[in-house]
């Protein structure tokens, strides 16, 4: 091939200053050092996901507690509402398990 200037780049860049000094530790501290930094590493993954959950659990909680000044009976369809948008999940789960045992 043609020998571009593209070709020559490199795919890995060098690993910065601070991840360096990690990988190194984490052939000191042997299995210990290497699974707390991988459980780091996960950490910083899951807490977006870990937010987003936690902001929807407290966007149901605030709409119920909303919903609850109107009376009893509002209360009660925004609970069952709420189970409702819960339960549909384990529900289809539930169905498709059952359909994939009489299918066998």
């Amino acid at each position: 091939m043609g020998g571009s200037s593209e070709s020559e780049v490199p795919l890995l860049l060098p690993l910065p200053l601070p991840l360096a000094k990690e990988s190194n530790q984490r052939e000191d501290g042997g299995w210990w050092g290497e699974a707390t930094a991988e459980a780091g590493r996960l950490a910083a993954l899951a807490a977006p996901m870990i937010a987003v959950a936690l902001l929807q659990l407290m966007m149901q909680l605030i709409s119920t507690i909303m919903v609850g000044h109107l009376g009893e009976v509002p209360l009660a369809g925004a609970a069952i509402a709420t189970e409702e948008e819960q339960g549909v999940i384990v529900v289809v789960v539930i169905e498709v398990v059952v359909v994939v045992d009489v299918v066998r």
